[in-house]
């Protein structure tokens, strides 16, 4: 007889330790390292990074057991907080379970780490996959249609958020359901949330929380006329 199977594995993925250490400052190489709890399927990293702010260039995997190496092609800028993400598309070998949330690394190419942080909840019935965008203002207009925005991080699979790192300044945020997976709002196939106010990060406010967002799906389509109806004759009915 074959031997009995053990217990379902339930426990999902996450990351145990990384290089640099979250919160380093003065960081100047151009590798990074994430050692996860277990072996995860490692072609799902490539849907799974993110970086903030964007950098140009292609980064390369590598793996060695349970570690991830990511080499970037080019050193950070300096004096640059960072924040690394590795989202929640990661699974596990076994059984394909999901991480729950997604992990950030944040780190400084300069001496200090920018705290600007802001938070909240993304409100839609399959919010799973959905992308905060955010946009640091300054005297050129944003087009939220043709430019990718400065910073990028997740929701968790409950529909929470959080953005780190970010340098004093105003800025905008959206969060979108990004379809294809191009960091650009698409109209009509990307769901988005609309932020209620710019939000501006400062010594006098640093910490942002319960920015939430609500999705929905852009109207793209014009009215038309389908009706004219009399009900006398002095009164239409137009639909």
């Amino acid at each position: 007889m074959s031997p009995p199977g053990g217990e379902v594995d339930l426990i999902p993925p996450e990351i145990i330790e990384t290089y640099p250490k979250n919160g380093a400052t003065n960081f100047n190489e151009k590798t990074i390292e994430f050692t996860f709890s277990e072996f995860v399927n490692k072609r799902n990293i490539n849907d799974a990074f993110f970086v903030s702010p964007l950098i140009d260039g292609l980064p390369e995997y590598s793996w060695t057991g349970r570690t991830l190496y990511i080499e970037f092609p080019e050193k950070f800028a300096e004096n640059t907080t960072y924040s690394v993400i590795i989202g929640t598309e990661i699974t596990d070998y076994n059984n394909n379970n999901n991480m729950v949330e997604p992990f950030i690394l944040t780190f400084s190419t300069g001496n200090k780490i920018d705290s600007g942080k802001v938070s909240g909840t993304v409100y839609a019935p399959k919010s799973a996959g959905t992308l905060i965008f955010a946009y640091k203002m300054n005297d050129e207009k944003i087009n939220i249609f043709e430019n990718k925005p400065n910073y990028v991080s997740q929701i968790s699979n409950k529909g929470k958020y959080q953005l780190n790192g970010l340098s004093d300044g105003d800025y905008l945020i959206f969060a979108v359901k990004d379809e294809f997976q191009d960091l650009i709002y698409n109209v009509g196939d990307d769901r988005i949330g609309i932020p209620k106010s710019v939000l501006t990060i400062n010594t006098d406010k640093i910490f942002h929380d319960r920015f939430d967002f609500f999705l929905s799906l852009e109207d793209t389509l014009a009215p038309n006329l389908l009706a004219v109806t009399m009900t006398d004759k002095n009164h239409l009915v137009i639909e």
